[in-house]
């Protein structure tokens, strides 16, 4: 047991209940990729890479946002919308390609539209969606003071392209990668 302190108590007391996954409002936001992962899907069938965004302003500094996209699914049409997707975010925000790991992507600064899908069933909240990724420094995009895009490090070879690195299609067959499991970070 650990007796919590007369300061701590009193800040509990007047602290407001914040769970802090209500969606930020609609808007052009300034956004760093803070963490990714490779995912299967549910059905085990395709892949995709989840990526958090850290808000870097100009409002809502720290919050973050998830968005998805699909590199491998059997819908091709689904694939094409999310390997577009993440090729705009890769353009944007300045990654080295040919993109082989997705740590390729941390650091990544873009400016992004942040829009609020709205759910119609109560069992699920509303939540943010992510889109129209451009450089940092495009114009009409409202860069910040000290928030540049990121640099692509010298020893980082630029040979090759996203298209020639994930541009095929989804393979009809399952992923060789057990589910719950990531060979790819």
């Amino acid at each position: 047991m650990a007796i919590l302190d007369q300061r701590f108590t009193q800040a509990f007391q007047t602290a407001e209940a914040n769970s802090g996954f209500d969606p930020i409002p609609p808007g052009d936001y300034i956004l760093q990729v803070s963490e990714t992962e490779l995912k299967n899907t549910k059905n085990g069938s395709g892949q995709y890479i989840k990526v958090a965004f850290t808000v870097m302003g100009p409002k809502y500094e720290g919050r973050k946002i998830f968005t998805n996209f699909n590199i491998r699914n059997a819908s091709p049409e689904a694939e094409r919308i999310g390997v577009s997707q993440l090729k705009a975010l890769v353009v944007a925000g300045g990654v080295a390609e040919p993109l082989m790991d997705t740590d390729q992507l941390v650091g990544a600064t873009v400016s992004a539209r942040v829009t609020v899908d709205k759910s119609d069933d109560p069992q699920y909240d509303d939540q943010n969606r992510v889109s129209h990724y451009k450089p940092v420094n495009a114009p009409g995009t409202g860069a910040m003071p000290g928030v540049t895009p990121m640099s692509t490090p010298a020893n980082v070879p630029s040979a090759g392209t996203f298209s020639q690195a994930f541009g095929r299609q989804a393979a009809p067959e399952p992923s060789p990668v057990p589910p719950g499991q990531s060979w790819f970070k």
